[in-house]
């Protein structure tokens, strides 16, 4: 409990430097969720499998201000410059680690809910498809989605070491979301239908394995994240 009261008290700082980009992330969310009402209608394609996944991954990580984001610091070292401040006061690591998901997710969720709750409650297509405990687990599938995968963004925070140049990063980048593409092709190509499509049916089909499913695996993550960014801490060099 001590360490929650600590964490929150290092993320209230930087939560009301974020608040202030509020203003970008609320019409975003709007914006999205009713693009994805819209998109629906038309067809479950490829890229609407693409911009969803992104949505519900990582968009909200792109709109922290810049200088709480991932970024080199220093020949060799990769950090947020934020965490490196806050690392060199007299604090737990507990504390610093759990302060960072805090911020994270204090935006992330309400962001994701927004685009969700628009979606189900404005697309005649979902609201056909899903209704009471169905629309229910499509909901925690997703948000659960957006949980599992930015777990990886505060765990960044605490930095990492290398000795690449630029081009290893951009190649690596290029690969990443090559991958990507390539796993929701593969989708799309194996089961004839696209990723969203798959998680309604899921949702209809089996509502209450999906949505334990999804909390636990949001557990795990965060859990195993958590533990990453607990052993970088000890072996980071940060007087480098």
């Amino acid at each position: 409990m001590a360490e929650i009261k600590q964490a929150w008290w290092l993320a209230k700082f930087e939560v009301k430097e974020t608040v202030k980009r509020i203003w970008l992330m609320l019409p975003f969310a709007i914006i999205f969720g009713f693009f994805f009402t819209v998109a629906i209608e038309e067809e479950m394609s490829f890229l609407y499998d693409l911009f969803f996944i992104i949505c519900f991954w990582c968009m909200t990580y792109w709109m922290r201000p810049k200088e709480i984001q991932f970024q080199k610091v220093d020949e060799g070292v990769y950090a947020s410059p934020y965490f490196l401040m806050l690392n060199q006061l007299a604090v737990k690591r507990e504390a610093l680690i759990i302060s960072r998901y805090l911020v994270y997710f204090i935006f992330a969720i309400p962001f994701n809910m927004i685009v969700l709750t628009i979606m189900l409650v404005f697309s005649d297509f979902y609201k056909a498809e899903l209704q009471g405990v169905s629309a229910a687990a499509f909901f925690v599938i997703w948000l659960s989605f957006g949980i599992i995968g930015g777990a990886l963004f505060p765990a960044s925070d605490v930095g990492d070491t290398t000795t690449k140049n630029k081009w290893f990063y951009a190649i690596y980048t290029i690969l990443f979301f090559g991958i990507l593409l390539g796993a929701i092709f593969g989708v799309h190509f194996w089961a004839g239908k696209g990723v969203v499509f798959l998680s309604i049916e899921a949702a209809q089909k089996w509502p209450a394995v999906s949505i334990i499913s999804s909390v636990v695996l949001s557990i795990i993550t965060v859990k195993y994240c958590k533990k990453y960014a607990e052993k970088q801490i000890r072996k980071m060099n940060y007087l480098k």
